[in-house]
C-alpha cells in the first residue's frame, strides 16, 4: 500500500488554508506592527533646542498693568455714568466694566475711553462697580463704587 497520496491529500489543503489566513491576517486594524529596536544614539537629547538663545529671538516683557484710580459715578436721566482716570502710556487697550446688586460682579461692558454709561439700571436700586484696565492681559480691578439710583 502506497503512503504518498494520503499525505499530499493532507497536505495541499493546510498549505492553501496557511496561505489564504497569511493573506486575511496582513494589515487589519489592530495587528501589531513591527518596529525596530530603539538606539539610544539615534535620538540626541534637547537636539532642536539650542544652548543659547539666537539674538533673533527678543525678550518678551509682560506690563503689568495698575489698577484703575479716581472712579466716581453719577445716575443722571436714567442712567448711571461711571468715570476714572486715564491710564495713558502704559499699554492699555480697553477697560471693562463690572457691576453688582449686592452679590457677584460680572461683566457690563468694555469701553475704550475712561467712561460708561450702564442704561440697564432701574430706579430705587444700589449699583455697585468696579473697572479694570485691559492690555496684553487683564489688570486688577479697581475699588468698589456705589450708586444709588433714585427712585420715581
Amino acid at each position: 500500500m502506497d503512503h504518498k497520496p494520503r499525505a499530499v491529500f493532507f497536505l495541499i489543503p493546510a498549505l492553501c488554508i496557511l496561505f489564504i489566513l497569511s493573506f486575511t491576517s496582513c494589515g487589519r486594524r489592530g495587528d501589531p506592527i513591527p518596529l525596530s529596536p530603539y538606539k539610544g544614539e539615534a535620538i540626541k537629547k534637547n537636539a532642536d533646542v539650542p544652548d543659547k538663545a539666537p539674538e533673533e529671538i527678543q525678550e518678551i516683557r509682560v506690563i503689568v498693568l495698575d489698577r484703575p484710580e479716581g472712579l466716581s459715578a453719577v445716575f443722571a436721566g436714567g442712567r448711571t455714568i461711571v468715570t476714572w482716570d486715564e491710564m495713558t502710556g502704559k499699554g492699555v487697550i480697553h477697560y471693562k466694566i463690572y457691576r453688582s446688586t449686592g452679590n457677584d460682579f460680572g461683566p457690563v461692558g468694555d469701553t475704550d475711553m475712561p467712561v460708561f454709561i450702564d442704561t440697564d439700571v432701574k430706579p430705587g436700586k444700589k449699583y455697585y462697580y468696579r473697572v479694570s484696565a485691559v492690555g496684553t492681559s487683564e489688570g486688577p480691578l479697581s475699588r468698589i463704587i456705589e450708586v444709588v439710583t433714585e427712585a420715581r
